[in-house]
């Protein structure tokens, strides 16, 4: 076992892009904390305070854009970088 280089929560509600970020994550020493939507991404991130959160925009219950403003808004979470991705094209 290699010790964690740090904790990253990812936050998609497709199974296999979630599994997918999260085998990865994991092989090169990441902590994984897994979210399907933007309100349970707020209170994990509000409670286990991530390094950095992997969020996909299209959520259900909150979008990742909501819940980005959420944790901009919380002095707890306020600091933690948000990388925003999503599956659809812009075109």
């Amino acid at each position: 076992n290699q010790p964690v280089i740090g904790t990253l929560l990812v936050v998609d509600d497709e199974d296999d892009l979630q599994f997918i970020l999260g085998e990865h994550l994991r092989a090169i020493g990441f902590e994984v904390l897994e979210a399907r939507d933007g309100r349970e991404a707020v209170e994990i991130a509000i409670e286990r305070l991530p390094d950095l959160i992997i969020m996909d925009i299209a959520l259900p219950v909150m979008d990742g854009v909501a819940a980005t403003r959420v944790l901009r808004a919380n002095a707890r979470t306020a600091s933690i970088p948000v990388v925003m991705l999503t599956a659809r094209s812009a075109t």
